[in-house]
């Protein structure tokens, strides 16, 4: 899902959202069964964890878990004038709790599938600057970050740019809002975004390529969401056919 420098949460508040995802691979599709937990510390600043369970959409494999990943998000700085903008910092760090590339392969019906690198079993530390410039209902959001990956044995901040690489975003948003009711609203945001991944290593885990996404946002109150989205490659190097996914959210 696209980097938002928009999405922050009020002071001790909760969001949980189940995700569910459905990755074209081939011949072949992996369902993906992801669980979001964000808690806002205060309106700029969040913290965050995701898990996640893969399973090959029509094979009985068993499955396989998923990396553990964990992000800090923080206002940096904020400017109202002419338009509202944002300049905002987000930091991932994922856990090699996943399948590794080895234990992902799954050989059935003489045909071979693997689970990577949906699912790693390494680190990854990736530090985000994202910047946003919202006029009226419509924004646009833009967003570097630096991929830093390790296997198990090098840890979190070993910084071998064996793996690494770069990412950039940018995406378009313009919100709706409808009134339904003397307190009832509905918010609805749909979302286009570019996401363009470079390598700066040798030996790639992911290689370069560029991603178009197509989301839309329905928000009912301050209490419920949903949000669907769907992406396919622009070019031949794409890790996937396409991905189709969506989350149900809860305030709380």
């Amino acid at each position: 899902m696209p980097a938002n420098p928009n999405y922050f949460l009020k002071a001790n508040s909760v969001y949980i959202a189940p995700e569910f995802e459905n990755i074209g691979i081939g011949n072949e599709s992996i369902n993906c069964y992801n669980l979001n937990l964000d808690y806002g510390i205060n309106e700029n600043l969040l913290i965050g964890v995701d898990f996640s369970y893969l399973s090959l959409s029509h094979s009985d494999d068993g499955g396989v878990f998923g990396d553990v990943t964990a992000n800090l998000k923080f206002l940096i700085y904020q400017y109202s004038g002419w338009f509202f903008g944002r300049i905002v910092s987000e930091t991932l760090f994922r856990f090699p709790t996943g399948a590794t590339r080895e234990d992902s392969i799954r050989k059935i019906d003489s045909n071979t599938y693997s689970y990577f690198p949906f699912s790693t079993g390494n680190f990854l530390f990736s530090p985000s600057l994202q910047l946003s410039a919202l006029i009226e209902d419509f924004a646009v959001n833009l967003s570097i970050s630096y991929q830093s990956e390790n296997p198990p044995g090098e840890g979190l901040l070993y910084f071998n740019v064996l793996h690494d690489r770069i990412d950039f975003q940018i995406s378009l948003d313009y919100l709706f809002k409808i009134i339904v009711g003397e307190n009832d609203y509905l918010i609805f945001r749909p979302v286009i975004y570019i996401d363009y991944k470079y390598n700066i290593s040798p030996m790639p885990i992911i290689p370069d390529g560029c991603y178009f996404v197509i989301e839309n946002n329905i928000k009912w109150n301050n209490i419920w969401k949903l949000s669907i989205y769907y992406s396919i490659p622009l070019d031949s190097n794409g890790i996937f056919n396409y991905i189709f996914g969506f989350q149900i959210g809860r305030y709380l």
